[in-house]
């Protein structure tokens, strides 16, 4: 559990950063973006932060969906017994 701690930050920032490639190759891709349009550089280098995000959204989403969720029910089992002076 305490390596779970202290992996909870890398968690966010690998799902973060591995999200905004994705929406940066779909904003160049529909014009959203001036001056930049595809199969220019900067949807080149989208496109291959998308690749490289993508095992980073595979692995780290659903482990920190189990964290959030393992923190809930801690939360919920000990706070009872917290308000009543149990523990």
């Amino acid at each position: 559990y305490q390596h779970s701690v202290y992996r909870l930050p890398i968690l966010v920032v690998e799902a973060k950063m591995a999200k905004s490639p994705s929406q940066a190759t779909e904003m160049i891709e529909q014009g959203h973006i001036k001056g930049a349009e595809k199969g220019d550089d900067s949807h080149d280098a989208a496109v291959i932060g998308d690749t490289i995000g993508d095992p980073f959204k595979d692995t780290s989403g659903p482990s920190l969906n189990i964290l959030i969720k393992l923190m809930s029910i801690v939360a919920v089992v000990i706070a009872p017994g917290l308000t009543t002076g149990i523990i």
